[in-house]
């Protein structure tokens, strides 16, 4: 074969090849072109947290207390006094904040107990005291991290009392027994009214300091006050007024 027939036969070769090559590369150039021109839209958006109990809170509180009702005399009897008795308080609760201006809650409050004794007679007298609220408040604004607010409650207080001799002629049973309970108030309605600040001393607890004006309704140390003769200078039941400073701590479960 001739040199010139030869430099043909190749020329004729590399040109097939070079045309099987491109053909081959034409899908994957092709699909390359499809996959820069998809449309996949936008990426789904994380997912969010799902937050329950926002607004609900706990709180804890302490109080200095001025209250009309005197101290008992031995069996349960009143000193007819007009003194402001000084006592304490201690309470705990639970609430709603809906929104920056307004929270509900409902409060339990044990109240200093009273208490007498007499030991010509050996007869003593303790009576407890409690009261519970529903509570509603409306915040003020803030202002340099201070938000007053005020509110009112409304609710029940109510006590018990145990009183103990050892003179039989004093007993409060039949045949002169040694000892002897009688329980006293039923339910009062009691209500309040109070203003104060709050003020947030790290995230989500707030102290707050207030005042609050409380009528914890009449007591009485007997079932039935009308059927009893109290000694010269007492009564069998006397009113409850009290004022009242707190201090509390509320936070807030987020």
């Amino acid at each position: 074969m001739s040199c010139r027939n030869s430099s043909r036969l190749m020329i004729v070769l590399a040109s097939a090849l070079g045309a099987a090559i491109g053909v081959s590369a034409l899908p994957v150039r092709l699909y390359a072109a499809d996959l820069d021109s998809t449309d996949f839209g936008e990426p789904p958006a994380p997912a969010q947290p799902v937050e329950f109990g926002t607004g609900w809170y706990i709180r804890g509180d302490a109080a200095f207390a001025m209250d009309s009702l005197p101290e008992i005399s031995d069996l349960g009897f009143f000193p007819q006094t007009s003194n402001l008795r000084n006592t304490y308080s201690l309470g705990f609760g639970g609430g709603y904040k809906f929104n920056n201006w307004f929270r509900t809650d409902v409060t339990l409050d044990y109240r200093d107990h009273l208490a007498a004794s007499d030991s010509t007679t050996s007869t003593y007298a303790n009576g407890t005291r409690w009261d519970a609220l529903a509570n509603g408040y409306v915040d003020l604004g803030t202002w340099s991290g201070f938000s007053p607010y005020v509110g009112a409650g409304v609710g029940a207080a109510w006590g018990f009392a145990k009183i103990y001799t050892k003179d039989p002629t004093l007993a409060c049973t039949e045949l002169g027994t040694v000892t002897c309970y009688e329980q006293n108030t039923p339910l009062n309605l009691a209500w309040a009214l109070m203003a104060g600040f709050t003020y947030e001393v790290f995230p989500h607890a707030f102290l707050d300091v207030g005042y609050r004006y409380l009528n914890l309704g009449n007591y009485s140390f007997y079932s039935n006050p009308a059927d009893v003769t109290a000694p010269s200078g007492m009564t069998a039941s006397a009113p409850s007024h009290v004022h009242e400073i707190r201090f509390g701590l509320r936070y807030m479960i987020d």
